[in-house]
């Protein structure tokens, strides 16, 4: 075969190749990719609802390219400390989230979760645009997973079984459930017992006296019905919950861009959309809760103050130990 021959063959060769190529259907974004997406809460619980409409809407923003499938809690053999890590093994795809529950993976996230810290939705938002770009560098430096998006829900209350406290100084010896150990250390610093006491369980133990009450915002608290062990509120914003939905980055990075593009749109529509979402809820359930005789109790300014005095050196304390960044 001359030299001119064997290149217009192989030319042709080629060319048959490359037409083929076309034909093939390799895994392409024309094609719907299957993604599981981990919630700890039960699936009636707001925020499972809220994850299956961010699902919706990925699936008809992509055409369908995305088919994004909630599992709420115990579909998974998943706890919720877990989200980070499985996410980051490619074990799911999304996980949600809660800033207390990783702190054994990255020890600073609970820091906007401090008692007294951010009270309100506007204190919510400003602490978010500060704090949420901080804690995706890390989680993205220390595991292969970043934040799609992320949104606060209102403060914790106490709520309790018995006579109602009628001043701060009345909740000293209680049992109260109160998550992680900045909320332990919250209520030993105002003279209550931290018990730790699985989610489930809680309204059994307070229904048996080994527990005096719980903490959580009046929305959780109302989709979980612990409001049915108790009779009375202390309306003391004791610790804010941020929710954070991580993505796998290796998954989020083979996105075509204009996928990116969208569900970037998609979470920013999000942390508007579960922050509102959450303190209308709020007002609602504590409306409902007024309804089934739950007393509230509204701590004084002074009170107020003292239960300050008693927990900001925490603040300090506490960011000391985690580092010259969390200080900052």
């Amino acid at each position: 075969m001359s030299k001119r021959d064997f290149l217009r063959t192989m030319f042709f060769t080629l060319s048959v190749f490359a037409v083929l190529s076309l034909c093939i259907p390799a895994k392409s974004w024309s094609q719907s990719n299957k993604w599981k997406y981990y919630g700890f809460t039960a699936s009636r619980n707001p925020v499972t609802q809220l994850m299956v409409d961010f699902a919706k809407e990925a699936k008809e923003l992509t055409k369908g390219q995305l088919d994004i499938r909630v599992y709420s809690q115990g579909e998974l053999p998943y706890e919720p400390g877990d989200a980070v890590s499985i996410t980051s093994k490619g074990l799911v795809e999304m996980a949600n989230t809660e800033v207390s529950y990783i702190a054994g993976d990255i020890p600073v996230s609970p820091l906007v979760s401090m008692p007294l810290m951010v009270n309100t939705k506007e204190e919510a938002y400003k602490t978010g645009k500060i704090f949420i770009p901080y804690l995706d560098k890390v989680i993205q430096e220390k595991y292969n997973t970043k934040i799609l998006w992320w949104y606060a829900w209102p403060p914790r209350k106490i709520m309790g079984k018995g006579e109602a406290p009628g001043k701060l100084a009345d909740l000293a010896g209680k049992r109260i459930r109160f998550p992680g150990p900045i909320g332990a250390e919250f209520l030993v610093r105002l003279g209550m017992v931290p018990v730790n006491v699985n989610p489930g369980d809680v309204p059994t133990a307070i229904q048996r006296g080994t527990l005096d009450g719980t903490s959580g915002a009046y929305v959780f608290l109302a989709a979980t019905k612990w409001y049915e062990q108790c009779n009375w509120a202390y309306e003391m914003d004791s610790g804010g919950v941020f929710n954070l939905t991580v993505i796998n980055k290796d998954v989020y990075d083979k996105l075509p861009s204009d996928i990116k593009t969208a569900l970037d749109e998609l979470g920013a529509k999000y942390t508007n959309k579960a922050t509102e979402l959450g303190y209308l809820l709020e007002g609602k359930s504590k409306a409902d809760f007024e309804k089934f005789g739950i007393k509230f109790v509204q701590p004084s300014s002074s009170e107020l103050e003292e239960a300050r005095a008693k927990i900001t050196p925490f603040w300090n304390e506490w960011a000391k130990s985690k580092g010259t960044d969390a200080v900052e």
